[in-house]
């Protein structure tokens, strides 16, 4: 998989994930009679928490999932990291390059 498709898939599941947990606290209220489908400022303050939720989440995910990219492409290539400026150049070095870190190849994307 590409830098990108890993990418794109974290963050796929991270929203995933937190769509699972919004299904479950809305079934949770509504078998708990604690909420109404007709009061509409309770639905749109859930709706907005979650939103703000999901990206808290999604931020704390890529950095997450950045943080052991660099990690991992530090350990192959025998590279060590004192700083977090090691990090950020691991990084761009190797996103610039289009590298497809799981099969060593580089690749071009066009997009």
């Amino acid at each position: 998989m590409s830098y990108k498709q890993k990418k794109i898939g974290l963050i796929v599941v991270t929203t995933l994930m937190i769509l699972i947990f919004y299904c479950f606290v809305i079934v949770t209220k509504l078998k708990d009679n604690s909420l109404y489908l007709e009061d509409i400022n309770v639905w749109i303050g859930i709706i907005i928490s979650f939103i703000a939720i999901e990206n808290v989440m999604i931020i704390i995910t890529q950095i997450i999932f950045h943080f052991i990219l660099a990690r991992y492409l530090a350990k192959r290539n025998n590279i060590q990291i004192s700083d977090i400026t090691d990090y950020v150049e691991i990084l761009a070095s190797h996103i610039a390059e289009g590298e497809d870190v799981e099969n060593n190849t580089f690749k071009q994307d066009n997009d």
